[in-house]
């Protein structure tokens, strides 16, 4: 018997050694700055941040500056009414000219505001969108950190039942020496027991593999090995009306409304195109002309200019019209997409909420369950040393133990999950 708790216990140092401590706050952390959706939606966020300037939507002026330096070679062969005449081959001219260009849109049917208004939108539905997926993750977080903990916990039931199983072996081996039991009996102990070691082996193949899940989450190598300090605490003080409550501001619901919202000023930015539009211009010009011969030889002109462009639009084949038809059917989809996220949101909070609630009574259900086992395995143990029960009673009592066990970490892991659920509808994850 001690020899088999000091095997474990080896097993078990060796196990731990070298393993990083991870409590769930530092796993959502790393998660947080690494996991690879939450980055791409990090940079769509900023990228409609960037976006949402007032040079975008139209409303600041532009300058432009233009320059072109031209030498030519041509043949000139000219004859003037004075009777001058000119012919020249060969002749070598250079044109310069500069322009400083200047436009700004005073009015265009308002568009401006409209495509500001939509620019606006569509960064708050970045920001939410965001917010939206860093729930997702620190739920996906939880989940995977409390799967490994389930594993391990379970294995610590089957670590019992091997020891169970070794004292077992132990009375019978005993007993056999002495004659007061048989091989078939030794036999039996020694095939649970290979059983009891097979079970750990498995056991330690899930938590490798949950393990791995959980390092796949957080972007960290997928074969480290880490010591969770996290035990599997289930908070039982969630309410469904609350819950409910939270869904108003869940920011899946809010970027939908965002996006409805940028589709909506879509429609008047197409309306401005029936309205007229009038952009003020104005620069400066510069141009310099020098010729070897000809009528002029030098020829310079500069200075400033300004002018108004008023465009009004008459005609333009119905486009306008399909367009805003087209427009008006995306807005009217995005409603309906706000109604679609706002029931599913409903419908999951109440299936989870009656998932939270259920999980919970089984919880409490299945620790006594598992009281009990406990207690049987120790009193059947007790008994078959003194002879009062047989090893079918063994085998049915760590038979017992193992299922009440792995029913218990189950229905905790169920519990969990329900109400990182419920907490991510409400956004409280991280927090």
């Amino acid at each position: 018997m001690k020899k088999s708790s000091i095997v474990l216990l080896v097993a078990l140092v060796n196990t731990v050694y070298g393993q990083v401590p991870l409590s769930l706050y530092e796993a959502q952390q790393t998660a947080v700055r690494k996991n690879y959706e939450v980055q791409l939606a990090r940079n769509a966020a900023e990228v409609n941040r960037l976006e949402n300037t007032y040079g975008n939507a139209g409303g600041l002026p532009t300058v432009g500056l233009s320059m072109r330096d031209q030498e030519s070679l041509t043949d000139i062969d000219q004859e003037f009414s004075n009777g001058t005449k000119i012919s020249r081959s060969g002749n070598a001219s250079n044109n310069f000219n500069g322009q400083l260009l200047v436009n700004y849109t005073l009015f265009n049917g308002f568009r401006i505001r409209a495509t500001r208004e939509r620019l606006a939108a569509l960064e708050a539905a970045g920001e939410q969108e965001l917010l939206a997926q860093l729930q997702n993750t620190l739920a996906d977080v939880t989940v995977t950190y409390f799967d490994v903990v389930r594993q391990q916990r379970y294995r610590t039931s089957l670590v019992r039942s091997k020891e169970f199983a070794d004292q077992k072996l132990e009375i019978i081996d005993q007993r056999v020496k002495v004659g007061l039991s048989n091989n078939a009996d030794l036999f039996q102990a020694r095939i649970d027991v290979n059983a009891s070691e097979q079970h750990l082996a498995e056991q330690d193949l899930l938590i490798r593999r949950a393990m791995v899940d959980l390092n796949t989450t957080i972007v960290s190598p997928v074969d480290t090995q880490y010591l969770l300090t996290d035990s599997m605490v289930i908070d039982r003080s969630i309410a469904l009306d609350s819950v409910l409550g939270f869904l108003r501001n869940h920011p899946e619901l809010l970027a939908s409304l965002s996006r409805a919202d940028a589709l909506e000023e879509s429609i008047r930015e197409v309306r401005s195109q029936r309205m007229p539009s009038l952009r003020l211009d104005g620069g400066y010009s510069y141009n310099r002309t020098v010729n070897e011969a000809g009528f002029a030889l030098f020829n310079l002109s500069n200075g400033p200019a300004i002018g108004a462009t008023l465009q009004v639009p008459l005609y333009n084949g119905g486009s306008v019209r399909s367009q805003e038809k087209i427009a008006r059917l995306n807005a009217d989809n995005a409603r309906v997409a706000v109604s679609m996220t706002q029931q599913r949101l409903e419908a999951q909070a109440i299936k989870s909420y009656e998932a939270y609630r259920t999980a919970l009574g089984q919880l409490d259900q299945q620790e006594e369950s598992f009281t009990l086992a406990s207690q049987v395995l120790d009193i059947q143990l007790q008994r078959f040393s003194v002879g009062q029960s047989t090893i079918l009673d063994l085998r049915a009592a760590q038979s017992s133990f193992e299922q009440t066990a792995a029913s218990l970490v189950n229905a905790r892991y169920i519990a969990k999950l329900a109400e990182t659920e419920l907490r991510r509808l409400m956004c409280r994850l991280g927090s």
